[in-house]
């Protein structure tokens, strides 16, 4: 049986290689190869090792929220349940991301749906100051 050549270009393994919010089956996947024709590939081109082990749950584009849902004082368990992660995973975000501890028995000022509609009056908010504003500009 002949083997299957793969046409992946140096640039597109190292996008996929170095693309942190893929699997590895993922990012094999999305230059048409197998994991290990990946490995194999990223090793001859002479990039670095992959991180192995969990993943973190909340990825980094996800802090800016994470940040000020837990400024906030929403419940741990309901920013896991946002997030899609356990308990243990909200707290040790906190910790990884430096924000103060909540001592036993804190009591959540907010709930989650009551947050949102802070959060989505205040984005309505900056848009209409920045609408208003540029109607000014064009009426000058």
């Amino acid at each position: 049986m002949a083997m299957r050549v793969i046409r992946a270009s140096a640039g597109d393994i190292r996008r996929a290689w170095c693309d942190s919010e893929m699997t590895l089956p993922e990012a094999a996947a999305s230059v048409g190869m197998s994991s290990d024709a990946l490995q194999d590939r990223a090793a001859a081109l002479g990039l670095p090792h992959r991180r192995t082990g969990r993943r973190e749950v909340i990825r980094p584009h996800q802090e800016a929220d994470f940040s000020r849902m837990w400024a906030a004082g929403i419940a741990a368990r309901e920013i896991g349940e946002y997030f899609g992660c356990p308990y243990f995973a909200v707290v040790n975000t906190a910790t990884r991301l430096g924000l103060p501890m909540r001592g036993a028995g804190f009591r959540p000022p907010l709930n989650l749906a009551d947050w949102r509609e802070i959060e989505m009056a205040r984005a309505m908010k900056d848009f209409a100051e920045r609408e208003n504003r540029a109607l000014k500009g064009l009426a000058e």
